[in-house]
């Protein structure tokens, strides 16, 4: 959200009136009339890149101040959010292929840039760096465990990282039994 915050000091001593302020919001600056003497734009309202400032006068029960400008902010870029951090399957088999899947979210409206995610992979709780960035592990054994820590990328921002569940490996054999 966006709050209009003003320190007060009257030469006179009086106290400000404070529901009296009179507040005009300005976006890329223009007047956003709907938002006279609001003192906070909610964050649904704000779209990065836009500029926005205002105006405000207060009121000591007599008098109104001279106008003041606010400083202009701009709206910066919100980062990307990993919702869930999976696998395609959770149930894998050292013949079978591991693949991470993740679900990705951008307040924003920003789309996940997916090349530049940043994918960390653990075999038995150690950093096994040859597989850096790899969305998809083959080659594995039966009893490992693996699990993946993962940061998506806006095309501004990375998101915090998220730590998958930890998969064990099964067998690939299929026991054959036999009866007489």
């Amino acid at each position: 959200s966006l709050v209009a915050d003003w320190g007060y000091n009257d030469a006179d001593g009086d106290t400000e009136v404070g529901a009296s302020a009179l507040i005009t919001w300005y976006k890329n600056n223009i007047n956003q009339s709907s938002y006279y003497n609001v003192k906070t734009i909610l964050t649904n309202d704000l779209t990065k890149g836009d500029v926005w400032n205002y105006t405000l006068q207060v009121y000591d029960g007599t008098n109104y101040s001279l106008l003041v400008n606010s400083g202009e902010i701009t709206i910066q870029n919100v980062p990307p959010v990993v919702e869930a951090a999976s696998y395609v399957n959770l149930v894998i088999s050292s013949n079978e292929v591991l693949t991470a899947s993740w679900q990705y979210s951008d307040s924003d409206g920003d789309s996940q840039i997916t090349g530049l995610a940043n994918i960390t992979w653990y075999k038995n709780g150690k950093y096994n760096a040859s597989y850096d960035n790899f969305s998809t592990l083959s080659a594995l054994t039966k009893t490992d465990n693996w699990n993946y820590i993962i940061q998506v990328y806006d095309g501004e921002d990375y998101s915090s990282p998220v730590n998958s569940s930890v998969i064990t490996i099964r067998n690939d054999i299929v026991p054959i039994i036999m009866f007489s």
